[in-house]
């Protein structure tokens, strides 16, 4: 199936109360209004506390800049838009709580006057050999209780876990909450609620986002393109230059199908290997951007697209673009110019069998001619001027369509962040075969919901 065939393809198918014990929470002064957007994502160190999910907790609240300060008070709406919004670290989640609670991991301390700033609060520290001098504070705010002539110190921090419906509004949310009667030292609560209402009003304590491993690329290559742009030398979720990596629909950054499953076998998911939810596999009813099947007759489609609909946004934003994702900043995916300038400027070469490897797709190599290749002229007697040594592989990786692996070992499809503004259910992305390379003479538009390689850029021209 070919970037053409692609792109002509017809698809057919296209919780209610505020939780008991938190009436007092809108009581904590905050130095960040509520009212206004959802900070930047914050410049905060993060702590290591030798925990078994191996997950390390920000030194200091959302909004705040030393451990002491209280920092924002967000609603839970605010907090999951975090989650979206932020690109190195987001909410912790109910388990993560209970794994920072739980006394074979941490030791909780009361501390009074922390550092002399007249805060009380909770020190954190570690358990574990090697991790016991490093901790983080957690601060309280004094309170006073006329009804019950009670005065004491409270502190409670936003989990994003969602109790119910994730496609509610108003789904439940966690927190951690502590509790110091200041008159008598025995009264202590220290837990995890749950079924919080996103209403309420909360500190916000970041850990740092889970990345996989396998992401992590750290060798990029200059193959002398114009821009400037540095290519890397493997595929998102490959884990050698030569595997074809992870598939991923246009603007979204997690898989349909289990970590089971690897495109390198040339065998299409089995029907156990999809997600929980995606077992229709690369669709619009599974694509990000358009309401899933109710189960009627409402069969979404493009025309239910709910993101990158109008022309103003051209490129995918950081949140969804899988590279910055998942890899962090410089790293981002192609635009599509820098795509054609890598057809237009560089040597590519097919090959059935890279480096021995058995696998089949092109090998890019920086070239000393400006005008080297275009995917068809190096069936001509020209010599070009090329680095053998300093080269790319891009594999024939294939692509998933509904639930069916195709086009492996034949042909290449990877993505790249620019949307077709003439058609807003595609985007522009880099196709070849074994044949040719297209390029600008057939401009390449395949529907957002297939699932395609993508290969990174590292971008670092502001450093």
């Amino acid at each position: 199936m070919t970037g053409r065939r692609i792109r002509l393809a017809i698809i057919c198918i296209g919780v209610a109360a505020l939780i008991l014990g938190c009436d007092r929470i809108n009581d904590v002064p905050t130095s960040i209004s509520t009212s206004d957007a959802v900070p930047e994502e914050p410049d905060i160190p993060f702590v290591d506390l030798g925990l078994p999910s191996e997950v390390k907790w920000a030194a200091w609240n959302v909004g705040a800049n030393a451990p002491e300060e209280q920092g924002a008070s967000l609603s839970g709406y605010e907090a999951r838009e975090i989650d979206a919004k932020y690109l190195k670290s987001r909410c912790p989640t109910v388990a993560e709580l209970e794994e920072l609670l739980d006394k074979a991991n941490c030791k909780w301390t009361y501390v009074k006057n922390y550092n002399g700033s007249g805060v009380d609060g909770y020190q954190v520290a570690g358990k574990r050999k090697g991790y016991t001098d490093r901790s983080i504070f957690i601060p309280g705010v004094k309170q006073e209780d006329y009804t019950v002539e009670e005065d004491y110190t409270v502190a409670q921090i936003y989990a994003t876990t969602p109790y119910g419906s994730e496609e509610k509004s108003d789904a439940r949310l966690g927190m951690l909450e502590f509790q110091w009667d200041n008159n008598d030292d025995s009264k202590i609560s220290l837990k995890v609620i749950r079924n919080v209402h996103p209403n309420s009003l909360l500190s916000v304590r970041l850990v740092s986002k889970d990345i996989d491993q396998k992401y992590l690329l750290k060798d990029y290559l200059n193959l002398g393109v114009s821009s400037g742009v540095k290519w890397g030398r493997r595929n998102i979720g490959a884990n050698s230059v030569q595997s074809y990596g992870d598939y991923f629909a246009w603007g979204e950054t997690d898989i349909h199908y289990t970590s089971d499953w690897k495109g390198d076998t040339d065998k299409t998911p089995a029907p156990e290997q999809w997600k929980k939810g995606y077992g229709r596999g690369y669709t619009w009813i599974t694509y990000k951007f358009t309401p899933g099947y109710d189960g009627y007759e409402n069969l979404p489609g493009p025309e239910n697209i709910t993101k990158y609909t109008d022309g103003t946004l051209k490129n995918l934003q950081p949140e969804d673009d899988v590279a910055t994702a998942l890899m962090g900043k410089p790293w981002r995916m192609p635009t599509n110019t820098e795509i054609e300038e890598l057809y237009d400027e560089c040597y590519w070469e097919w090959t059935e069998n890279y480096n021995n490897t058995g696998t089949a797709g092109y090998i890019v190599f920086k070239s000393n001619d400006k005008n080297s290749d275009h995917g068809l002229q190096r069936q001509t007697c020209h010599h070009y001027a090329i680095n053998k040594d300093i080269h790319i592989f891009l594999p024939a990786a294939g692509v998933l369509s509904d639930t069916e692996f195709q086009d492996s070992g034949r042909e290449g499809y990877y993505w790249s962040s620019s949307l077709d503004l003439d058609n807003i259910s595609g985007a522009h992305y880099l196709d070849f075969d074994y044949f040719e390379v297209f390029g600008r003479q057939d401009v390449n538009i395949g529907y957002r919901f297939y699932g395609q390689s993508v290969r990174p850029v590292y971008n670092d021209w502001n450093k």
